[in-house]
């Protein structure tokens, strides 16, 4: 028997399309590097090995994730941390930041580590000297030198010269030796001055 209600009807069936969206979340650039240097980095100590300690500070920020910092620095104290003893020169370094999501930034920083500490000069004192046959006289710094030192120039790069001293102070006559006559009889003040190779 047929079910009176079906009977000249059409059964309507409605059908939904269901599309699977396939998509990904990606963290955009969001890491910086916030570097602290002095450009120029003094050598003030007496070390002979011509070393100077540079404090380098790295503030990574990022907001992804903690981040890492690496350098490629052969003078650090630390991998993560560039500050350390530099020897006098210039020097290039490159800071890398990474964060856990895979964002990178690099920066390449230079800086010069200089001599700025002047030589120790010694010199000998009460030294007599004569005129010779032409009544002149001339003084080599090197005899007046008694083991002056620098901590980054040797003995052999340092450039000794010697000087008269005029009433008020001022050097005059200035140069690796001097030439004295016969109208500088008597006591003579002189100046030994001693330059590294910095120029101190």
């Amino acid at each position: 028997m047929k079910n009176p209600n079906l009977v000249g009807r059409g059964l309507l069936l409605s059908f939904f399309a269901c599309n699977l969206l396939f998509f990904s979340i990606t963290q955009a650039q969001s890491i910086s590097l916030d570097i602290e240097f002095e450009d120029t980095v003094c050598i003030l100590n007496n070390d002979p090995t011509c070393k100077g300690f540079v404090l380098i500070q790295v503030n990574p920020i990022g907001f992804c994730s903690d981040v890492s910092v690496s350098h490629n620095s052969n003078y650090a104290y630390e991998n993560s941390d560039p500050s350390g003893v530099y020897p006098a020169g210039f020097h290039e370094i490159e800071i890398t930041a990474e964060d856990g999501c895979g964002n990178v930034l690099s920066d390449l920083i230079g800086f010069s580590v200089i001599d700025c500490r002047t030589p120790t000069a010694i010199c000998s004192y009460g030294h007599s000297f004569e005129l010779d046959d032409s009544c002149t006289l001339t003084i080599q710094a090197e005899e007046l030198n008694a083991g002056s030192s620098d901590n980054c120039s040797s003995q052999n790069e340092l450039n000794l010269e010697v000087a008269q001293i005029d009433g008020n102070g001022n050097l005059f006559n200035r140069g690796q030796s001097i030439s004295l006559d016969s109208s500088l009889t008597g006591n003579q003040a002189l100046a030994f001055i001693v330059t590294d190779q910095a120029g101190n």
